[in-house]
């Protein structure tokens, strides 16, 4: 999915990914299933700092929260990031000036 556009409110990869989206529909092609927002997502998962999160983890960023992401280990994480050129999905270094906590799905 690296390269697909950035398109609010989508979690369709023949159109394109919100944060969000992306995050509902990664985990969806493991049988799990998410809301389409981010903070919704933070609602329902027990809270994590910096320490704790492992490759697979969510990471919520800004308070409130309004940006979620896919943790892979170190300092990288796959996201969708905002419209525009830069804005569509790839990996990242993680923006740990904004991170809030992380979540653990199951």
């Amino acid at each position: 999915m690296i390269g697909t556009t950035y398109v609010f409110g989508s979690a369709d990869p023949n159109v394109g990914f919100d944060c969000s989206g992306l995050v509902m529909w990664a985990y969806a092609q493991a049988g799990i299933y998410l809301p389409h927002s981010s903070a919704m997502m933070s609602e329902m998962l027990p809270r994590l700092s910096q320490s704790q999160l492992v490759p697979g983890d969510l990471m919520f960023f800004y308070s409130p929260v309004s940006h979620v992401s896919i943790y892979l280990g170190g300092s990288s994480m796959i996201d969708a990031s905002h419209p525009g050129p830069g804005g569509e999905v790839a990996i990242r270094t993680v923006y740990w000036e904004n991170f809030d906590w992380g979540g653990r799905i199951g």
